[in-house]
């Protein structure tokens, strides 16, 4: 299965997310998602909903329930029997190194917690589809590689990704695709290593200074 990687700066890419979820709405074309128009009826809306899981750039859990509520809630959402719940989560969060803090109220997270849940909350039940809007964003370096290790676990086991990131590190360790976007339009898409070749021969070099050193150094 793919892991398509979404490039670019500033280039639309949560818009596009956004889209293919239906939290915007589409001025022309189609989104198809196994074989249904996510944009032509509300109720196909709900039925596509059911091949994807969505973490997106903002989190989107209750923050007044615990983490093992909240994982309960998107369980039971999903179509996971009741007696498999308590596995789950308490497996999600043991690979996302988040387990100790199941039982706090999400809102008292850090940054790197909270992204590590609304991930969790997007694989369950390992759907067809996964949208991925800065995962790692914010997770300390020490874990990215949890997040990145579950996310790999779910593609191999069939579930197609869809990855937003500005972390060319995600993209190494999980794409086999990327697109690179510009203002809303893909104008290249091609394999993990073409855009490494092609972007490779080159070196820029930023320098920083003080504005008073460069009248000094003019006087």
């Amino acid at each position: 299965m793919d892991v398509l990687g979404l490039v670019g700066e500033r280039s639309g890419k949560t818009s596009i997310n956004n889209i293919i979820v239906s939290n915007i709405k589409l001025s022309s074309g189609r989104v198809l998602v196994k074989g249904v128009d996510v944009h032509s009826k509300k109720i196909n809306r709900y039925r596509a909903y059911k091949y994807m899981g969505y973490c997106p750039q903002n989190d989107c859990f209750e923050p007044k329930f615990t983490g093992r509520e909240n994982l309960k809630i998107f369980c039971l959402i999903r179509g996971l029997r009741a007696d498999k719940v308590h596995e789950v989560s308490e497996e999600l969060a043991e690979n996302l190194n988040f387990r100790e803090h199941l039982d706090k109220q999400s809102w008292k997270y850090t940054i790197s917690d909270r992204r590590k849940l609304s991930t969790a909350i997007s694989v369950i039940g390992t759907p067809p589809l996964i949208i991925l809007d800065e995962p790692t964003a914010g997770v300390e370096k020490a874990h990215r590689a949890d997040v990145l290790d579950v996310i790999k676990s779910v593609n191999e086991c069939g579930s197609t990704i869809l990855l937003s990131s500005n972390n060319i590190e995600d993209f190494q360790s999980l794409c086999n695709r990327m697109a690179l976007l510009k203002r809303g339009k893909v104008i290249g898409i091609g394999s993990v290593e073409s855009f490494r070749n092609s972007l490779t021969p080159g070196l820029i070099l930023m320098v920083k200074v003080r504005p008073h050193a460069i009248i000094q150094s003019v006087r």
